[in-house]
């Protein structure tokens, strides 16, 4: 992929290839756990939760109120 922008984005380009050892790092995983390393599902109810507690507050004062109201 990074060899199509190499005209235009030669610094993507650069950086594209010296990250693709983090990003394909998940490949040298055996193959049965992939669909958990690659799905976000894991996040979404987490997400939801904080959304649906956060959401009926306004204005928190501090960021200490928030801690706490999002680990209840």
């Amino acid at each position: 992929m990074a060899e199509q922008f190499r005209e235009k984005l030669r610094n993507l380009c650069a950086m594209m290839n010296e990250a693709a050892n983090d990003v394909l790092a998940s490949t040298g995983y055996p193959q049965a756990p992939w669909p958990q390393i690659y799905s976000t599902n894991p996040l979404g109810r987490p997400n939801a939760e904080i959304k649906r507690r956060t959401s009926v507050v306004d204005i928190l004062p501090n960021d200490s109120a928030m801690t706490l109201l999002v680990g209840a």
